[in-house]
């Protein structure tokens, strides 16, 4: 019979302390001074969705990323409801885009699941969409 080994979430109290949220004119910014790859960058302002032009875990993790995202939304209107994440698999396509756009989705799937959930909504939409060459995740909440 299988069993299920549980392990210690990393705390949130040390994960932010390695998150810095920046802002200015044209965006809202996390990165680490831990991992120089980490970054996520919102375009600012908001219309009728929210544009992510930069999600990148670099070293530290999807739990990581996925909660510097959130603390991000914090500062974002909370009644709009889709999320557009551009150029999900950077560089020419190959073989290899393939398995990073699968991974690229499902990761952004976990975020918004976890968005939906902190305001109280659910995920209608995560799907992937071409734009200009480029693979882009749109992400629809209700």
């Amino acid at each position: 019979m299988a069993e299920i080994i549980r392990h210690p979430i990393t705390q949130i109290e040390d994960v932010s302390a390695r998150i810095d949220v920046n802002r200015d004119d044209y965006s809202i910014k996390a990165s680490s001074p831990s991992d120089r790859i980490f970054w996520i960058r919102i375009e600012i302002p908001v219309q009728d969705e929210v544009i992510v032009s930069d999600f990148n875990a670099g070293s530290l993790g999807d739990e990581v990323l996925i909660f510097a995202f959130l603390k991000i939304a914090d500062e974002l209107p909370s009644d709009v409801r889709t999320f557009v994440f551009k150029d999900v698999a950077p560089g020419p396509a190959s073989l290899r885009s393939g398995m990073a756009i699968s991974a690229a989705h499902s990761r952004i799937g976990r975020c918004a699941e976890r968005l939906a959930r902190k305001r109280k909504r659910k995920v209608h939409r995560v799907s992937l969409e071409e734009s200009r060459g480029k693979v882009n995740v749109r992400v629809q909440l209700i």
